[in-house]
C-alpha cells in the first residue's frame, strides 16, 4: 500500500512538471490583427446596443411581483406573531 502511494505521487509529480513546462516554455506565436478578427464577422457590421433597465420601476408596475411581495410580508408578520407567542 505504501508503494502504491509512492508510485501515484511520482506519476502526479511528473504530470505536473510536464504541464508546467508545456505552459510556460518558450514564446508562443502571437496572432496578428487579421487572424484575431475573422473577415466574415458580423460584429463589426452591427452596432452594439446597450439597454438600461430600471428594476425598481419594473417591480412597481408588475402585478405578480406585488402579489408575491404582499404574500411574503403576510408570512413574515404571522411568523413574528407566532414567535412572540412562544416567548
Amino acid at each position: 500500500m505504501k508503494n502504491l502511494s509512492l508510485i501515484l505521487n511520482i506519476v502526479l509529480l511528473v504530470a505536473v512538471a510536464y504541464l508546467f513546462i508545456d505552459k510556460f516554455s518558450g514564446p508562443k506565436k502571437a496572432k496578428t490583427a487579421s487572424e484575431a478578427i475573422p473577415s466574415d464577422s458580423t460584429a463589426i457590421e452591427k452596432p452594439l446596443r446597450i439597454v438600461h433597465v430600471n428594476i425598481d420601476t419594473l417591480h412597481e408596475k408588475s402585478t405578480a411581483y406585488q402579489a408575491i411581495k404582499k404574500q411574503l410580508e403576510k408570512n413574515m408578520q404571522t411568523r413574528r406573531i407566532s414567535g412572540a407567542e412562544r416567548i
